[in-house]
């Protein structure tokens, strides 16, 4: 191998390098939860993380896995966290979490909990808000009686009529 060969395999592998390393600038970054919180309107849930970065933006979002069928409903999400950011700053940040943007709305969620799971095994966990839609009161259906049932059958050729007076037993 000539050596202008081998300089251009190496540039060439280190271009391979850089062109990966932008594919994971877009991907999902490694972020701790620390704590969270649901907000004073009870619509948003603050979230308190750490992650690596400094110089660049961060946004965060929850990827529902799924709810156990229990009562109240126990749900678990996971923090995602996506940057082009890769400085080595620790940062602690809040993260505010749309709760009808994440899906997690009406009657089924209504006092639940969410566990929330973050990188290196950390996981917090926040009690879901009441619905604000009162359960009816409950009303007895009403039982009516119907008038007695006359009834007429005819039987075979014969002009004779068979004339039965039923009531109806409810």
């Amino acid at each position: 191998m000539r050596i202008s060969q081998f300089f251009s395999f190496r540039f060439f592998s280190l271009c391979l390098v850089l062109a990966s390393g932008v594919a994971l600038a877009n991907s999902a970054q490694a972020a701790e939860v620390l704590s969270a919180e649901l907000d004073g309107a009870k619509k948003n849930i603050l979230l308190q993380v750490r992650h690596g970065g400094g110089c660049g933006e961060h946004d965060y979002a929850l990827k529902l896995k799924g709810c156990f069928e229990s009562m109240p409903v126990q749900c678990q999400a996971e923090l995602v966290h996506k940057t082009n950011d890769f400085c080595e700053a620790l940062l602690h940040r809040t993260a505010v979490i749309n709760l009808e943007a994440t899906g997690i709305k009406g009657d089924y969620y209504s006092g639940g909990s969410l566990t929330i799971s973050g990188s290196n095994g950390s996981k917090v966990t926040v009690e879901l808000p009441e619905t604000a839609t009162p359960m009816p009161p409950f009303v007895p259906p009403t039982v009516t009686r119907e008038p007695a049932v006359s009834c007429k059958t005819h039987r075979g050729s014969d002009s004779r009529v068979d004339s039965r007076s039923f009531s109806n037993p409810l």
